[in-house]
């Protein structure tokens, strides 16, 4: 049936949002783009989906399709972003309109030190969010198996929609490497919403993806990390998603 199909495209077009946010591009150039695609056809998921497998052999991200409309923006090298400009259609969806954003006008993702933190050194991650854990959860919500002779962190997480989340980091010295434990916690203590991803990608390459399940009230990673290295943190629900940037 249509209803069968639509679901199934929705689906496809799901896990391939989700394997294209792992894409990691030489820098971080942006367009928006406007497709001329007709929203009451019927097919216009289906055109979605195949300008999203297409973008991705251009070596292009796709990061967000608006609900309800038709633009799309994608990521990608300023190589990559600049090809967009000779080009009429992808996929077959009329480009309309193309605006691209160079990597110097798009705002950068505050990077966390977690060697401050091992020096106790919190003022600067406070200005960004990082809270003790009791001025979010209370003094009796620590029962994250995250223990208290540890130095850890929490922040708040809007991913719109009503889904508010809190990302918890614990860092601990471990002879010369440091041991990072992340958890996200849903900020109403429910369970966490379905489909939702964490994800960890090392600068070396190295990644590592866990997705809620249905009654999943928590994920968890532990990673263990070597000094001067750079890793990032990204939630992802849907369209939407936050990243978080850390230093050791």
């Amino acid at each position: 049936s249509q209803a069968k199909a639509s679901a199934k495209i929705n689906q496809q077009m799901n896990e391939l949002l989700n394997e294209l946010r792992s894409f990691k591009a030489t820098t971080s150039w942006q367009a928006e783009i406007k497709l001329d695609i007709d929203l009451n056809s019927g097919n216009s998921d289906a055109q979605f989906l195949k300008f999203i497998e297409t973008s991705k052999q251009l070596g292009l991200t796709t990061l967000r399709i608006e609900a309800g409309s038709v633009i799309v923006m994608v990521a990608g090298s300023k190589k990559a972003i600049y090809q967009l400009k000779n080009l009429t259609e992808i996929a077959g969806c009329r480009i309309e309109n193309l605006i691209i954003i160079p990597d110097y006008f798009l705002p950068e993702t505050p990077i966390t030190s977690l060697l401050k933190w091992l020096q106790k050194q919190f003022e600067e991650s406070v200005t960004t969010g990082w809270q003790p854990l009791d001025e979010i959860f209370g003094s009796g919500e620590l029962a994250f198996k995250f223990r208290a002779d540890k130095i850890q962190r929490a922040k708040e997480l809007n991913l719109g929609n009503g889904v508010l989340l809190v990302l918890i980091i614990q860092v601990e010295e471990k002879a010369n490497d440091i041991q990072v434990t992340l958890e996200v916690r849903a900020q109403n203590k429910e369970t966490l919403p379905t489909g939702l991803t964490l994800s960890v990608f090392q600068d070396t390459g190295e990644s590592q993806t866990n997705q809620v399940g249905k009654g999943d009230d928590y994920l968890r990673q532990e990673w263990l990390f070597s000094r001067q290295e750079t890793f990032t943190v990204t939630l992802s629900l849907g369209n939407i998603q936050v990243t978080e940037k850390f230093n050791i």
